[in-house]
């Protein structure tokens, strides 16, 4: 079996490379390639591989990049640091991975899987291909699969977008408990303390300050109203103009405090709303 390593970090390159060799004396490495550029100048040059091996972060961009420049006849098996929340899509769509440290046991599996569904590097009924044309060709198989396009352009359009926070872990008493992002109401801060208001009204503190916590909720949901207070959109119960060009939120469960946009807030504020 002949296969091809992309990995940027020399380390992490050369562990694969001798855990293939231990696992499978057969498999041949070709070469270790460490970018995009070297990789599609390499499998534009050389016939494909029977496995690739794919580390999705590269120097000069993500790995992706090199299935919509280059045709690809084979089973692409990648490698990631991300954890594995962050990559369902894989599993979905039928493409091994490996998650970063590599482990023996991980990688065996990986291989096994391939020789279960590749013989001599492909499908018993023709190849897998990708196209920098886009779609994958006959003799698809499940499991170690290399993507079609428009799922490998979704990925890239989606990568590295932030991921915000889903959920609070609370302390009531001697009890732990967790409350979902999306059924906090607002927080705000009070003598030095941050306090987190539940769409039921539950009324937990938290051990974080309200800038970090603009940092960690989606925007699209919550907005800073002012230095004390942020709020969710399914709390505004109503607004109302205040005085010198303020506005005055009615939440929902009701605030201790009126809570105001100040003027200068107020613009981004109704471009928060209106989008």
């Amino acid at each position: 079996m002949r296969a091809l390593i992309i990995e940027d970090e020399l380390p992490a390159a050369n562990r694969l490379q001798r855990m293939v060799g231990e696992l499978d004396p057969n498999i041949h490495v070709l070469e270790v390639l460490d970018s995009i550029e070297s990789s599609v100048a390499w499998l534009r040059k050389h016939p494909a591989p029977d496995l690739l091996l794919c580390d999705i972060h590269l120097a000069d961009g993500l790995s992706f990049e090199i299935f919509t420049n280059v045709d690809v006849e084979c089973p692409v098996i990648f490698t990631t640091a991300y954890d594995a929340y962050a990559l369902q899509a894989f599993q979905v769509n039928s493409v091994d991975y490996l998650l970063k440290p590599i482990e023996p046991d991980a990688l065996a599996a990986a291989l096994d899987k391939y020789r279960k569904h590749f013989a001599g590097g492909t499908p018993a009924d023709g190849k897998v291909r990708v196209s920098a044309n886009g779609g994958a060709s006959k003799g698809e198989a499940s499991g170690a699969a290399t993507p079609d396009r428009a799922w490998i352009q979704a990925l890239l359009d989606g990568w590295g977008k932030p991921r915000y926070r889903e959920r609070f872990l609370v302390k009531r008493g001697e009890r732990l408990d967790y409350i979902p992002a999306g059924k906090v109401a607002y927080c705000y801060s009070a003598e030095g303390l941050t306090h987190l208001v539940a769409q039921d009204g539950q009324r937990d503190l938290l051990d974080r300050s309200l800038e970090e916590l603009v940092s960690e909720l989606d925007p699209d949901h919550f907005f800073r109203a002012s230095r004390k207070c942020i709020v969710a959109l399914s709390a505004i119960a109503g607004i109302h103009k205040y005085f010198s060009g303020r506005l005055k939120l009615e939440l929902k469960p009701s605030a201790p405090f009126d809570v105001l946009v100040s003027r200068e807030r107020v613009e981004d504020f109704q471009a928060w709303l209106d989008r």
